[in-house]
């Protein structure tokens, strides 16, 4: 099952003409049998408008949109917002084809550049004002070229208004937002989805600026229009019902928020479905709103329904979508639902098994993804046909050149270069991503073997607790950020705790307090770890020397031990072994090292009372269960990393890349280089047939510690 891929903003597209066709009578809708050649019409249609530069494009897109205007004019009617565009289309294609090619080219640009921008991805990337000079010359362009009154242009200010809203320039944006609602009164009308979307950006503006009495209003007049136009059983309708919602959420009127959350949520459960990825931030509106009226138990639910939907939603779509689009995705996609559930449920507001479900659920998904995307891409080159193969192995050497450049970019940031090394042509960088993401989506597609092994099983908490014998216990620990449902704002990160015991099923959530107190703990104890080292690398240390030594490393690892261990200590009673799954800095630290002192005033360690054993999160336990449970005979086998070379610099790395050969489906051969220390740094391609060290090393004849003979 593919679940569809929507990213940030698709509810405001207009419908298809294929979608039309399910809307209510009262609608003027085309006839079934002409719904397919419009559709197929007006597709070529948008790509004629896509490409502006391509005369030929242009010219043949004319007859379609004479054919389009006719077939809606003569069933929908001429005052219908359909009809109008499809008359603004055929006006459109008809002046641009008497066009220079100059102007032609300018207006692509202009186009191109309003249609792509992304307001996100330039807030978090710190371009805001290139984006609204970009913005502002597609402006000026279009209205050079064409007329100041076109629906494009009125486009490009409503992208130039969402640019200043993210700058915090409210007022500035308010003024473009009521420019471009003017010229779309000339445009296309008051009775169409785009002015009703205009409508609502201003209101989002209000309502973000705290003026609801102004909000409402055009949320209102938003929400009439797109009745009127797509009518009630509409994604967009429900998108203009969210904004209302949020805004009487906001103004504490929580029943009639509830209410509006409640409608839009069946609307898109009968027009994209419960798997759609805006009916699960859906659920999480309306488990705000039961969060904030004390019906915890209901909220924590739906918050772990909406991320359950969330997960299958990345993990379906995984295996078709190329890096970029999982970078994209991801952007807007977080898993925001666990960290509201984990807040919820270390307040003691909701089940602690449902939070640790939802923990299991998001943490470390993302490596998780990735390696199994690994494991299964391995498997399918060795089954693939030779065609396949051919392609991989053209894939990875693109990758290979791709890395070189990209560490060779980053180890001139900032230098002067010799005068006789060429620039990097960022146009030569750009083509090699491209062609590598089309090739990544022609093997993802093409391999049926792939998709088989690729994607993620999904791990309950049954599961994990399965796993779990008597007397063994999973610490799941988490790093969030407490959620003020009220105020729909978040608190400084703070460190909480799942605690599953085995045997019993009974889950406990403990709340470990602020972050910021722990995260100084961790340093303060890896300072004086370290300066230990340090410290007796070059002398040879008296008794009295190591005793002074562990007393300063004791006190720091038992404040830090008061801290993430010791609230845990009653619940864990009788049990010896735990497994450990850090969070954050929590990552660094030994916890074998965290010492209590004991009786006689000795320091006594974690380690002395129990075993532990380290996971990057509680779902692996699964995993090994099965391993354990299959009775087939498996080969003890181990990949050893040791002292990686986490300082190496990027033209250290660039050095070593670019000396790799290119990579084949079996790479034998592992490469080196010579770091300005005199040390090795060595990489390696695959596994090769003989055994190998990554990182740093100090030479063949560095002293090696044998492995022991019960290790595996």
């Amino acid at each position: 099952m593919l679940l569809p891929l929507v990213g940030k903003g698709q509810e405001h597209q207009l419908p298809t003409a294929a979608s039309t066709s399910a809307r209510p009578a009262l609608l003027p809708h085309l006839p079934d049998e002409l719904v397919k050649e419009v559709a197929d019409c007006e597709a070529s249609i948008r790509i004629a408008l896509s490409n502006l530069e391509d005369l030929a494009l242009i010219d043949a897109a004319i007859p379609k949109a004479e054919h389009v205007y006719q077939i809606r004019g003569a069933n929908q009617g001429e005052a219908w917002w359909q009809t109008m565009d499809a008359r603004q289309d055929l006006a459109d294609l008809r002046r641009i084809s008497t066009m220079p090619a100059e102007a032609r080219a300018g207006l692509a640009a202009a186009k191109r550049s309003a249609d792509s921008l992304q307001v996100d991805d330039l807030q978090k990337a710190g371009k805001n004002d290139q984006g609204i000079d970009a913005l502002l010359k597609a402006a000026r362009t279009e209205g050079q070229i064409l007329i100041e009154e076109h629906r494009w242009y009125a486009h490009s200010l409503d992208g130039l208004a969402s640019l200043d809203v993210a700058m915090g320039r409210n007022e500035q944006a308010e003024a473009l937002y009521r420019q471009a609602l003017e010229l779309e009164k000339k445009t296309v009308g008051e009775q169409h989805p785009t002015y009703a979307t205009s409508l609502c950006n201003l209101g989002d503006l209000y309502r973000l600026m705290g003026k609801y009495a102004q909000a409402e209003p055009l949320y209102v007049q938003s929400l009439a229009i797109r009745k009127k136009t797509l009518g009630e059983q509409h994604p967009a309708y429900a998108m203009n019902l969210d904004n209302l919602a949020s805004l009487y959420e906001a103004m504490g009127r929580y029943e009639d928020a509830e209410a509006l959350y409640r409608q839009a949520l069946e609307i898109r459960k009968k027009t994209v479905g419960e798997y759609h990825p805006h009916y699960a931030a859906n659920l999480r509106h309306l488990a705000a709103i039961l969060a904030v009226t004390n019906r915890t138990q209901e909220a924590s639910q739906l918050l772990l329904e909406s991320a359950q939907l969330q997960w299958l939603h990345l993990t379906e779509n995984s295996p078709t979508m190329s890096d970029r689009q999982k970078r994209q995705f991801l952007a807007h996609s977080r898993f925001i639902q666990s960290e509201e559930l984990s807040s919820l449920v270390f307040q003691g507001k909701g089940d602690p098994k449902d939070g640790l479900r939802g923990v299991l659920l998001s943490k470390d998904l993302l490596f998780e993804v990735a390696r199994q995307e690994s494991g299964a891409l391995a498997s399918a080159v060795a089954a693939a046909p030779p065609a396949w193969r051919e392609q991989w192995r053209q894939r990875e050497r693109l990758r290979h050149q791709y890395a070189t450049v990209v560490l060779q970019i980053m180890s001139e940031g900032g230098h002067s270069q010799p005068a006789d090394r060429k620039p990097l042509d960022a146009a030569y960088v750009r083509s090699l991503a491209g062609q590598i993401e089309q090739l990544d989506e022609r093997l993802r597609q093409s391999n049926p073997a792939y998709a088989a092994t690729v994607r993620v099983r999904q791990v309950s908490l049954e599961d994990v607790s399965r796993a779990l014998r008597p007397g063994e216990a999973l610490t799941e620990y988490v790093r969030y950020q407490p959620y003020d449902f009220a105020t729909e704002k978040s608190g400084s990160a703070h460190y909480g705790v799942f605690l599953l015991l085995g045997g019993s099923g009974q889950v406990t959530a403990i709340d470990l307090g602020d972050a910021k107190g722990i995260d100084e703990a961790v340093q303060q104890f890896r300072a004086a770890v370290r300066g230990s080292i340090d410290h007796f690398k070059s002398v040879e240390p008296s008794r009295g020397q190591i005793r002074r030594s562990e007393e300063e490393i004791g006190l720091t690892s038992s404040a830090l031990r008061e801290l993430i261990w010791q609230p845990l200590e009653k619940q864990l009673s009788g049990t010896k072994r735990v497994y450990v799954a850090p969070d954050g800095p929590l990552s660094l630290i030994p916890f074998e090292a965290l010492a209590r002192k004991d009786a006689s005033g000795g320091w006594r360690y974690l380690a002395e009372d129990r075993e532990l054993l380290y996971l990057g999160t509680g779902r692996s336990l699964s995993g090994l269960a099965l391993s354990a449970g299959t009775t087939a005979e498996r080969p003890k086998t181990a990949v050893l990393i040791g002292n990686p070379a986490f300082s190496a610099k990027p033209e250290e790395l660039a050095a070593v890349e670019a000396r790799l050969s290119s990579p084949t489906p079996t790479p034998t051969v592992s490469q080196s280089s010579v770091l300005r220390n005199g040390s090795t740094l060595v990489s390696q391609s695959s596994v090769p047939p003989s055994a190998s060290t990554l990182g740093v090393t100090g030479g063949d004849n560095a002293p090696r510690l044998q492995i022991p003979r019960n290790w595996i």
